[in-house]
């Protein structure tokens, strides 16, 4: 065999011809991003540009601030306030919080006996006869933790509903603690023919006060009123996208 022959059969194969790459067609099981219109604010899916404005579309994230929010000192959905900024709701939660921990250390119950008359704090009351009260300043300390988690309006609005929940529960907790206490006393002096009084104090409307100031400033987190009328919402314009034309 010759030597040109030999070099023909060592000589490295040539790489196969590729196909020129296309791009992928959009899956339509996949969902695509919602964008909005810069200007009008509008959701579209399916389109890069705004059919009726002709601007590019862009995240949610994105959008500039909103006119109507403009030469205001009010936030918009995404910026952040100070930790004690007393609008949108937040100075009533914090009304009721301060108003929860002085209750808690007020008179809360009085029980009387044939012979003396004690009277009973907010915090004597949940380490003695009813550990139900710990309820309130548990309640107290949540909504510091919310205060200073949730800063944003868009933050605010999503506490509402846990808000409004732990707002009830120290009147609950109030009220099964008095039905309880006072069920207890007149169980004993049937039993053992001695007077056993439970009388309510002023701490427990104090608490209750606090608590209707936590749950009305729960109603109101997060709402951003709009100087020309009407409660604002964070969200944009339009809440249901426009699809594809």
């Amino acid at each position: 065999m010759s030597s040109t022959a030999m070099s023909a059969s060592t000589a490295p194969a040539a790489p196969p011809l590729s196909m020129p790459e296309r791009d992928a067609p959009p899956d339509p099981g996949k969902q695509q991003p919602l964008l909005f219109c810069p200007f009008c604010r509008e959701c579209f899916e399916g389109e890069r540009e705004c059919p009726e404005h002709e601007l590019a579309l862009v995240p949610f994230d994105q959008l500039p601030r909103d006119p109507e929010l403009e030469g205001s000192d009010l936030p918009s959905h995404d910026e952040p306030v100070s930790m004690f900024e007393p609008r949108f709701g937040r100075g009533l939660v914090m009304a009721g919080v301060a108003l929860s921990a002085i209750g808690f250390a007020l008179p809360l119950l009085t029980i009387t006996t044939a012979t003396q008359t004690r009277t009973f704090s907010g915090f004597e009351t949940a380490t003695g006869p009813a550990p139900s009260v710990w309820t309130i300043p548990f309640v107290a300390a949540m909504f510091v933790w919310i205060l200073a988690r949730r800063r944003t309006p868009l933050e605010m609005l999503g506490a509402r509903l846990v808000g409004v929940v732990f707002a009830l529960a120290p009147l609950v907790s109030l009220v099964y603690t008095v039905l309880k206490v006072t069920k207890s006393a007149e169980e004993q002096s049937a039993q053992t023919g001695r007077l056993l009084e439970v009388g309510v104090e002023y701490g427990a409307g104090v608490l209750a006060i606090a608590a209707l100031l936590l749950l009305a400033g729960s109603a109101r987190l997060g709402v951003i009123p709009i100087p020309r009328g009407g409660p604002s919402s964070p969200e944009p314009a339009s809440e249901q996208p426009k699809t594809k034309r």
